[in-house]
């Protein structure tokens, strides 16, 4: 730790950097509108706002907190500053918590997962290989006809250090493909942070599966900040906390628009090239979370939305 002042104080210059840079590229994309739209209504420059800062950070021109600026040229420049200053403080502070809990880990336990033991792959049984039932097994090989079983499997080295059980998660995650793998399942969530145990159902052409891990710091945080959707293995998949009920998770499939896509696509492509200015699919739509599903016809998409306004 005799070198954590000067390591802080470069943290702090970075991050500082990085709250300019990005809030001023905000900025700049929030005044190329213009004040256009329709009497009693929002204009097109408050929408990109809204667009830029997200629900949860914008302020409405009609905040009461706004009256003493009486004298901005732009009825928009108080709520501009307030929800784009919102925004990239959260994010700001988002990235320190990453930086002083991976400075603060104890030494023992090393600044990444990768120093810690490496686990066996589920397919070596003869080294100590995690415990699957012959269910289960059953399962793995005829899935098609074990719809809704069970498959509970214990990884190795699944000892959680005390300094550890704060990034100690139980995680559902949906749309998680049955073609996959058991070594590429594994391999998917280690990416993730140190993988416990894991619970896998089969719903159709897909998994739900149920796992506990020890998160890395980024993801730790990703998770408290619970985005609906994240990246697993190249895919996106839907997580939810592992005590929520049936009923929590289906309220996030309240608001949900389907579309196709062209026959040639891929989800790949889907997310990082809808549009043609690099927009993902999500920041497009303003979506929370996507999934795609095959069928006879090709790809179809469900995108789901945290309100009923955002789905319009």
């Amino acid at each position: 730790m005799e070198n954590f002042e000067k390591t802080w104080s470069t943290t702090i210059t970075e991050l500082i950097k990085t709250f300019e840079a990005e809030l001023i590229n905000d900025i700049c994309q929030v005044y190329k509108v213009k004040l256009v739209g329709k009497p009693n209504q929002q204009d097109r420059q408050y929408k990109m706002l809204a667009f830029y800062a997200g629900e949860q950070n914008l302020f409405q021109r009609e905040d009461y907190r706004f009256e003493r600026a009486k004298h901005a040229s732009n009825p928009n420049d108080p709520c501009i500053a307030a929800s784009l200053g919102k925004k990239h403080l959260r994010s700001t502070l988002d990235r320190l918590y990453i930086r002083v809990k991976d400075m603060l880990q104890p030494p023992s336990q090393g600044n990444n997962y990768e120093d810690l033991e490496p686990q066996q792959s589920w397919a070596q049984p003869e080294q100590s290989a995690p415990i699957i039932s012959t269910e289960s097994q059953a399962m793995v090989i005829d899935s098609k006809e074990k719809q809704g079983l069970i498959q509970k499997v214990t990884c190795d080295n699944n000892i959680v250090h005390e300094s550890q059980n704060c990034q100690r998660q139980t995680i559902m995650v949906y749309n998680v493909p049955t073609k996959w793998s058991s070594d590429k399942i594994r391999s998917a969530f280690s990416d993730w942070g140190r993988v416990l145990n894991i619970s896998l159902k089969t719903q159709h052409k897909y998994y739900t599966i149920c796992v506990d891990i020890v998160l890395n710091p980024t993801k730790d945080t990703e998770f408290i900040l619970m985005p609906w959707c994240t990246q697993l293995g190249g895919i996106w998949a839907r997580w939810f906390p592992g005590e929520w009920k049936l009923a929590q998770r289906k309220s996030r499939e309240i608001f949900q628009a389907s579309f196709r896509f062209p026959a040639d696509a891929t989800e790949d492509a889907i997310y990082s090239k809808f549009t043609t200015d690099s927009e993902s699919l999500l920041q497009y739509t303003r979506a929370a979370a996507w999934k795609v599903i095959k069928d006879k016809q090709g790809l179809k998409g469900i995108l789901y939305f945290e309100t009923h306004e955002r789905l319009m």
